[in-house]
């Protein structure tokens, strides 16, 4: 069966799920209904059932937010799911097995269906209405982030690895409805670890939606059919680190919102890309948010004037490597392993690390390169590593040893 068409969809007169927010509340989407907690079967799962409020109290504890600037969403119902969800779909979660199935949690299959119903499902439709609100809030202040959601296993007709409903694809139909006058093409960035085949599934001949998925391709769910709706695939192998990831990332990107040019960008963050996770089964420390990596002169310089003057920066210039991750630098290539050895053991907690792509080899050797001729850099090879504002460097043969490294990250 296929979702219900757009032709259909228009009937609906009004969002219930939309609302308007008072100024000084940020678009940050969150109700205490969101968590699953009951008879400890969430412990059942791997997943982290009520991690959501744990990120609440984090930025609580953090005085970053407080209750009355967080914005709590409506419950999505059965006839604001019908905008994508199939009847047969909805109807078989009347089946504690069927709920099971979708969650991966089996003991769920044993409660009466009115348990699940309140327990289980009623918190994930809560998140969902969180998702198609974060639409109308990004438009209308740039950004919004729903705490929860991200079910991008379920499409309109099926469920799976703990998602029961597609918020997803049920944010970008909103959009498409509720505001079509400005919103016509839409980029999906899906960097949780696994490969997103829900909205992969829904969006599979809709040339207004591209797809750009970076996912362990070793893992859950491998739906081969759903792959053929990616526009740009990045598939990593397990125990893939931060390096890779970061280059990889920004390569494709950067050419997705160049190829596509989207009116709306629809980011979903997976937490189980860390080192650690016994689901993604990949390598990527929290120490990465650390580092930026940037490729051009030009976005150099835009990056190094976003941080406050407190800011210690570091940047590393290198040769820039092709699709395929090679470099036509054997030097940056060598000094690629005591460099980020460092960077994860000594780069200070007021410090940013910035890689930078000095280009190809033609472009490094034009001697009109702004790399060697700007006065704040002046490099006369590479690798570099310098200190931005100072005088302080390293150059090619220095960086094969971390302890040097660190030494250039010390205070004077």
């Amino acid at each position: 069966m296929t979702s219900p068409s757009d032709d259909t969809l228009v009937q609906f007169p009004k969002n219930t799920l939309y609302k308007d927010i008072a100024s000084h509340q940020w678009p940050i989407i969150y109700c205490k209904n969101y968590n699953i907690g009951f008879l400890r079967l969430e412990k059942l799962h791997p997943f982290d059932s009520s991690k959501w409020g744990s990120i609440i109290n984090y930025l609580r504890n953090a005085n970053m937010i407080t209750d009355d600037t967080i914005i709590r969403p409506n419950e999505a119902t059965k006839e604001h799911l019908r905008l994508v969800h199939t009847q047969r779909y909805l109807s078989s979660l009347r089946w504690s097995a069927q709920v099971a199935r979708v969650l991966e949690v089996a003991p769920i299959a044993m409660l009466p269906n009115f348990i699940v119903q309140w327990r289980v499902l009623k918190p994930l439709r809560y998140q969902t209405g969180g998702t198609i609100l974060a639409g109308k809030l990004a438009l209308e202040r740039g950004w919004a982030i729903n705490i929860g959601g991200g079910f991008h296993h379920c499409s309109s007709d099926s469920g799976g690895g703990f998602c029961a409903y597609a918020d997803l694809t049920l944010l970008i139909k909103n959009l498409f409805i509720y505001y079509s006058d400005r919103i016509k093409k839409v980029l999906i960035v899906d960097l949780d670890a696994h490969q997103g085949n829900g909205h992969e599934h829904d969006f599979m001949n809709d040339e207004r939606v591209f797809i750009m998925d970076m996912y362990n391709s070793q893992i859950y769910p491998r739906d081969q059919h759903a792959k053929t709706a990616i526009k740009c695939k990045i598939e990593l192998m397990n125990h893939t680190d931060d390096k890779t990831y970061l280059r990889l990332l920004h390569i494709n990107l950067e050419k997705s919102l160049k190829e596509f040019q989207p009116d709306f960008v629809v980011y979903n963050a997976g937490t189980d890309i860390l080192e650690g996770d016994l689901l993604g089964n990949l390598d990527i420390t929290p120490e990465m948010t650390s580092s930026v990596s940037v490729a051009g002169f030009d976005q150099l310089k835009n990056t190094v004037e976003k941080y406050d003057k407190d800011k210690r920066i570091f940047v590393l210039f290198c040769g820039t490597k092709d699709s395929k991750g090679h470099s036509w630098c054997p030097d940056c290539v060598a000094a690629e392993k005591p460099v980020e050895e460092a960077v994860k053991s000594s780069l200070p907690s007021n410090a940013v690390f910035i890689e930078c792509d000095v280009g190809d080899r033609p472009s490094w050797k034009d001697p009109k390169c702004p790399f060697r001729t700007d006065p704040q850099t002046r490099l006369t090879g590479v690798p570099t590593l310098i200190e931005w504002g100072t005088s302080k460097r390293l150059v090619e043969s220095q960086l094969l040893d971390a302890d040097t490294i660190r030494i250039l990250f010390e205070d004077d």
